[in-house]
Parts: C-alpha cells; sequence; structure tokens
C-alpha cells in the first residue's frame, strides 16, 4: 500500500449513496514517507500512521480552490471518509479503506500510461543519451540502442510476458560505453521476456537470460 500511486475510484457512505469520479477526471491517492497526498479538485496532504491493517490520518490541510458539482461533492465526501483511522484492504491492484462511520473509498493501482504505444526512455542512459523502446500495435518493438536503431517482432500477453521475435538491428560502431548499454537493451529484448514491474509512468523489463532494464514515459 505505502509508496504506490492509486487512483480514486468512488466512496460509498452510510446509506449506500455513492460518489464516482466523474467522467474524464482523475483522483489520485498514496502514502509515502509518513505523509498521505491526495488530489481532487484541490491538493490535501496530511501525517499518516500506519500500523498492519490500520491507518491514521493526523489533519488534512488543501489548497482554497473552489470545487462544485459531483467532484465537490466527492472531495467532501473523501475528506469526511479519511479523516482519523481506517481500516485498509489490500488485493490484487485494488485497496479498499473503510472508515470509523462506515464510508468505504475504493482505489485501484494506478498502472500509468500503456504498455503499448508509449515510448519508453531507459532510467539509466548511456553517455549521449538516447535510448528508448516502443511496443506497436502490429505486435512489434522498435527503439534506439543510444547509437543503432532496432525493430522486430514482439508478442505482448495480456498475463506479462513477452516474446521476442529476431530483431533487426542497424550497424552503426558504438564506444564502449554505449556499446555496454547496447548489449544490455538487446539481452532484456531477448526469447521469452516479462513485464515484472509496471507503475505510474515506470517500467520494468526483464530478458530471457534475467537481464532487467527500467524504463519511463517521456514524450
Amino acid at each position: 500500500m505505502e509508496g504506490t500511486p492509486w487512483l480514486v475510484e468512488e466512496v460509498v457512505v452510510r446509506g449506500g449513496f455513492v460518489h464516482r469520479v466523474p467522467e474524464g477526471k482523475v483522483v489520485t491517492f498514496e502514502i509515502k514517507d509518513g505523509r498521505a497526498g491526495m488530489r481532487v479538485c484541490n491538493r490535501m496532504g496530511s501525517a499518516v500512521e500506519v500500523r498492519g491493517a490500520r491507518v491514521e490520518f493526523k489533519q488534512w490541510t488543501a489548497t482554497m480552490m473552489l470545487c462544485s458539482g459531483a467532484l465537490g461533492e466527492l472531495e467532501g465526501a473523501l475528506y469526511k471518509a479519511l479523516t482519523g483511522g481506517v481500516v485498509a484492504e489490500v488485493g490484487p491492484e485494488r485497496l479498499t479503506l473503510t472508515g470509523a462511520d462506515g464510508a468505504v473509498v475504493r482505489l485501484r493501482y494506478d498502472l500509468g500510461p500503456p504498455l503499448v504505444g508509449t515510448k519508453w526512455h531507459a532510467v539509466e542512459q548511456p553517455p549521449r543519451g538516447g535510448l528508448w523502446i516502443r511496443f506497436t500495435g502490429g505486435g512489434r518493438v522498435e527503439g534506439r540502442t543510444g547509437c543503432n536503431g532496432f525493430g522486430g517482432p514482439a508478442r505482448v500477453h495480456d498475463t506479462g510476458p513477452i516474446d521476442y521475435g529476431d530483431l533487426l538491428v542497424t550497424l552503426v560502431g558504438c564506444d564502449a560505453d554505449t556499446g555496454a548499454y547496447e548489449k544490455r537493451l538487446l539481452a532484456v529484448l531477448h526469447g521469452r521476456g516479462r513485464v515484472v514491474d509496471r507503475r505510474a509512468g515506470t517500467l520494468v523489463l526483464r530478458g530471457e537470460d534475467g537481464t532487467t532494464m527500467e524504463f519511463t514515459a517521456r514524450p
């Protein structure tokens, strides 16, 4: 739960009335380094203490933007539900927070941008940068190693594995440092790989031989 970005889906208050996030809006929630942060219309924050399934919010502070309509009602319901102590239940890609008055806040894991179609840049870059990959909707992967371009088949499975075919790589000579990055990337994109982790704009891929590389989504 801690250190994981979450997206609020709805708040169910006593009596069964449901406040849902309006279509096209995003409401975020995260607990990190002893602080809880939330953004609806306003940015909200509170010191927090986590003891097992028990989460104690100390005191929320917020910016003072006007928040009206369904989003404003949702913000008020969230503030009330998450004031004081709540009980957390963590499931697969899900989080439920139940307040003392019985209000229930339902959240889901923030996966960030889609795997396919997003340009993923390596977190650790060769000296001149330029290492990135992109999975395309046509079952392929393309990108640059830092000195060479490449492309080839890549079948992405919903359950996590990625089956790579033979990649075609240009033959520009790389300096030693960039060549080491290229070798590592091509190991990650070989055989049956796997998505190890994906959350809020970061991606970790592992190759068939266990080589890993971390990426971040950028234009």
